[in-house]
Parts: structure tokens; sequence; C-alpha cells
């Protein structure tokens, strides 16, 4: 048992870390309680619940087997580049606060699992750090490997839970003018975070700077 604690610790730490790191995801987390209310943001927020395990099974499968990692993580960067500036788009375009619902279904769930899916930090991520430290944990045992997923996942959805009933709080004193503007500055984060994805899937093909 006290032989697994460091590994719950590590879950925890780097659950809290990338569960409140600015990214597309927290965004649309905040995006999405904003336009809707707490229960969208909420789908959004268990985006990593869904798609952490199949890019695990990637990373475990099929990353240490390929011979040009880059031209895969190329790929699914700039196809999440458009993704992120249609994302933008609609965040620009969406109706008043006061607007009646039912116009169009947020589809929360299937919005943060695509942004979560095509985004490239998850990969790097469990390819460099999340597998490996699984498996010194499981080489420890199951317990290890259990409670530093459990720690993880905890936190990193956790964190963005935390986040949803914050912005949830705030949705009541923004009206008019201000939700409109808190919109276009979250549509403008989503527009950087799909330049950074873009310039980031370039520099994997070589055809950018970095």
């Amino acid at each position: 048992m006290i032989d697994a604690l460091p590994f719950l610790a590590s879950g925890l730490l780097l659950g809290l870390s990338g569960g409140l790191t600015p990214g597309p995801v927290l965004t649309l987390v905040i995006t999405h309680t904003l336009q809707h209310d707490v229960r969208e943001g909420l789908k959004i927020a268990i985006a990593p619940l869904l798609t952490d395990a199949p890019i695990i099974l990637l990373t475990l499968l099929v990353f240490s087997r390929l011979s040009d990692l880059d031209a895969l993580l190329g790929t699914i960067a700039l196809v999440g580049a458009g993704y992120l500036a249609h994302l933008a788009r609609k965040t620009f375009a969406a109706p008043p606060i006061d607007a009646p619902a039912g116009v169009e279904a947020p589809r929360s769930i299937r919005t943060g699992f695509v942004a979560n899916a095509l985004n490239p930090s998850p990969y790097l991520f469990w390819s460099l750090v999340g597998t490996p430290t699984l498996y010194r944990a499981l080489e420890t045992s199951v317990l290890a490997g259990v409670l530093f997923l459990g720690g993880l996942f905890l936190c990193l959805v956790g964190s963005k839970i935390v986040v949803a009933a914050l912005a949830a709080r705030g949705r009541a004193y923004l009206q008019g003018r201000a939700f409109r503007l808190t919109l276009h500055l979250l549509g403008v984060a989503l527009g950087l975070f799909a330049l950074v994805f873009l310039w980031s899937g370039l520099s994997y093909f070589g055809l950018a700077g970095g």
C-alpha cells in the first residue's frame, strides 16, 4: 500500500495540472456553461473519461510501432485546428443569453469528445508521461496502477467540474453586452487555440519553425 502512494500523488498532481491548464476543452467547458447551463458544461468536462481510454490503448499498441509518429500527430493537429476554428465561429454567432432555447441542440458530449480526440496533447502526454508512469505503477502493484489512474482522472475531470460550477454562478451576472463580450473573448481564445494547433501541425510536417 505504501509503495502505491507515490503513484497516487503523481496522478493527482498530473491530473490537476492537466485539468486547469488553459486549453480548448477547458474553454469549451466555460463556453457551453455560459451559453446553455452547467449540465452542458459538465458534459464537456467528462470528455477525458471518454477519449483517454482509447488514447491509452493507442499509445500502448500503435505508437511504439510507428516509425513516423510526427505524421500522425501533425495530421491530428491540423484536423483539430479546423474543428476549433469551426467552434470559434459558432461561439461568435451564439444567440443572446435570453434567446429561446431548443433552436439547436448543444451536443456537448460530442463536442467535448471530438475536441479532445483531435488535440495532440493527450497523445503526447500518454506516450511520453502517462503510459510510462502507468507501466512503472503496474510493475509495483495493480493497486498502484489503479491509484495512479484514479487520482489522475479525479483531478483532471474534477477540476473542470469546479470550473463549470464557477462559470454557472457567474452566468447570472452576465446579461446583454457583458454576455456578448464574454462569448467573443471565448471565441477569440478558441481561434487562438486553432492557430496553435495549425502551427503545431505544420511543425510536425517540417513546414514551420519549432
